[in-house]
């Protein structure tokens, strides 16, 4: 059994991109069942509302700073969305983080969140792309037994 403490208030999202790491803007996302999970997720449209509060200073740059910080402990790379939701008390709270965010351009947070910020989606992805071939023959991949090079 895994028991969790309940997270009333308000779902944020936060992303980094690229290396070294650009943070995007903060956003707060929306949805009618009051669970940003699954069912929200994996659909054929965006369902869910994006918007950017105006948090205070100190807020946003404590959750852009944990966002790196978890980013560079977990070794995480190129992308990433971290989800945040405020405690019974307004304290937000981290949720998980999502090293494979959506990329949509028609139903994806991260390219919404990437355009706020000033990078179009164009950018956003070529920035991606750069970020992960800078270190494409930085060393060899083992997969199971074989040793694959990057080259």
């Amino acid at each position: 059994m895994l028991v969790e403490e309940l997270l009333p208030g308000e779902e944020y999202t936060s992303a980094i991109v690229g290396s070294p790491f650009v943070s995007l803007p903060v956003a707060r996302i929306e949805v009618d069942d009051g669970v940003y999970g699954l069912a929200n997720k994996s659909k054929e449209r965006m369902g869910e509302r994006v918007t950017f509060p105006a948090l205070a200073d100190a807020e946003r740059e404590a959750i852009e700073s944990w966002s790196r910080s978890l980013a560079h402990m977990l070794g995480l790379r190129d992308f990433v969305r971290f989800d945040w939701k405020r405690d019974a008390h307004g304290r937000v709270t981290f949720l998980e983080a999502n090293p494979l965010a959506g990329l949509s351009y028609y139903y994806s947070v991260l390219p919404v969140m990437a355009r706020e910020g000033g990078l179009p989606y164009e950018k956003l992805l070529a920035r991606i792309a750069a970020s992960a071939l800078a270190r494409a023959n930085e060393r060899p991949l083992w997969y199971g037994r074989a040793r694959v090079r990057a080259d």
